[in-house]
Order: structure tokens, then sequence, then C-alpha cells
């Protein structure tokens, strides 16, 4: 059975989704109504995992490099 929150997954993995993902899902984030525009407001949150992505992680010596950058900026305004 098909409940509404499956139809409209359905339907943003149609839209925004990738012939290869892996997992998607989404989540309500705020809801209000607007007085100004008399509407009612519903902000969601769609996430998609692909299949083949990885998690980027900062390489620790780029951070050596960049603090002995800082340094050496730093020296040219104390002189």
């Amino acid at each position: 059975m098909k409940t509404k929150e499956n139809t409209l997954l359905n339907l943003l993995n149609a839209v925004f989704g990738f012939p290869d993902a892996k997992a998607a899902r989404f989540r309500k984030i705020k809801q209000y109504y607007d007085e100004g525009k008399a509407q009612h407001v519903v902000l969601i949150e769609f996430r998609i995992s692909r299949s083949g992505e990885k998690v980027v992680t900062p390489n620790p010596s780029n951070k050596k490099n960049q603090r002995l950058l800082y340094h050496i900026l730093n020296a040219k305004k104390k002189a």
C-alpha cells in the first residue's frame, strides 16, 4: 500500500533524482503560514545517495601547509 509519503518520495525522485541513486529520503524542515501572502509554506529537505560517491575528507597535510602560509603572511604584516 502506498502512503502519501511514498508518493511524494517517488515524485521527488522522478524530478530531482539520479538514475544510479542508491537511496533517497526527505524530511519536513519547517512549516508556517505567511500572513503577508496568505500562503501555507512547507520547507522540505530531499537527500540522495548515489552509488560510487565517497565522502570527501580534508587532507591533514593541507592543514600544515595552511598554517605555514598563515605564519608567513602574519610575519610580513608584523614586519
